[in-house]
């Protein structure tokens, strides 16, 4: 017994009716300042869209295209030459610290790694400022306190341009 003899038109069908019963993952969300999607229907479907998933806990980047990180990143270049846009995420695996309010944050360049962590100690709870905070840079790399962001921008920024914290 072979694949056509369970669906006898499969030769016959046309190609648009097999994508429809092949099902397809959910697409991402845009952000309202992606240069793939700039009309004001696909904005509003996005947003309500991009709500749905930040109520899950998924990363900043399998939340957002490529193109949105990319264009998010090129805006806050223009509008904020002397700063650093940086993405800090709670390591998927913790559980005793909170979700922070945000997840991109524009620093000064001469900030060091150490200044970063008393800013987010500062917002987190007052029963939980006083635990330490570790930054890993892309998952794997820990910084020095006396390190720059400007140093860590450089060195290990993604492709998108955002360092990953």
């Amino acid at each position: 017994m072979g694949i056509f003899d369970k669906c006898p038109n499969a030769l016959i069908r046309p190609f648009d009716e097999c994508l429809k019963l092949v099902k397809l993952p959910e697409p991402k969300a845009h952000s309202k300042r992606c240069f793939a999607y700039y009309d004001r229907e696909h904005r509003a479907s996005s947003s309500k869209q991009r709500m749905k998933i930040q109520s899950k806990r998924i990363s900043f980047k399998d939340r957002y295209d490529f193109c949105c990180r990319q264009s998010e990143r090129q805006y806050y270049a223009k509008r904020y030459p002397n700063k650093i846009a940086l993405i800090i995420e709670r390591f998927k695996n913790e559980k005793f610290l909170e979700e922070l309010d945000r997840e991109l944050f524009i620093v000064p360049a001469e900030m060091t790694a150490g200044q970063l962590q008393n800013v987010i100690g500062k917002q987190l709870k007052k029963d939980l400022h006083c635990m330490p905070i570790y930054l890993l840079v892309n998952r794997n790399f820990l910084p020095s306190n006396s390190m720059t962001m400007a140093e860590l921008a450089y060195k290990h920024s993604s492709d998108d341009g955002f360092a990953s914290m």
